[in-house]
């Protein structure tokens, strides 16, 4: 029944919070693990820790969408993507990344997300305490409306501890 009620688009209230939340949180999430690359199917080709949208803005602005995988990319190629007619610069900047292409080199293993506290035996306190500490970190490069988000976890991380 949840899957139905998701599926014809009558989510709650709740739920919407929920799903704005998680957006919000996002790069937040992104920003503070780094992506062990397998076979490039769960990660963004533009988006993620080397984020080649920052570095590459002229061709990415030439893109029908962000949202292809590395393994798409790698797959089918850049060109699909991009619109016809690019500038000078997105050309130049198209060079550069069809080198970052032929450089990357996929495996069988499934992509992974490695957190910084993944070694660390931590009780829950400090736990708590790093997690408020990064969440204030982060929270400069949340967009405005996410600010919101970020300031109520870390009033959640002070109540727990």
């Amino acid at each position: 029944m949840e899957t139905d009620r998701h599926m014809s688009g009558m989510e709650t209230g709740q739920d919407q919070l929920l799903a704005h939340t998680l957006r919000a949180l996002l790069p937040v999430y992104q920003a503070i693990t780094t992506v062990v690359l397998g076979d490039g199917k769960t990660t963004s080709f533009w988006h993620e820790d080397d984020c080649l949208a920052d570095r590459f803005p002229a061709l990415l602005s030439h893109c029908k969408t962000s949202d292809q995988t590395v393994h798409s990319i790698l797959q089918n190629g850049l060109e699909p993507h991009l619109t016809p007619g690019q500038s000078a610069a997105a050309l130049e900047e198209l060079e550069v990344v069809r080198d970052v292409i032929a450089r990357t080199v996929l495996s069988e293993a499934s992509d992974r997300r490695e957190s910084p506290f993944k070694d660390e035996q931590l009780d829950l306190r400090t736990l708590l305490q790093r997690c408020r500490d990064e969440a204030r970190l982060w929270g400069c490069r949340l967009p405005r409306s996410a600010i919101g988000v970020c300031d109520a976890w870390c009033s959640t991380f002070v109540n727990a501890m």
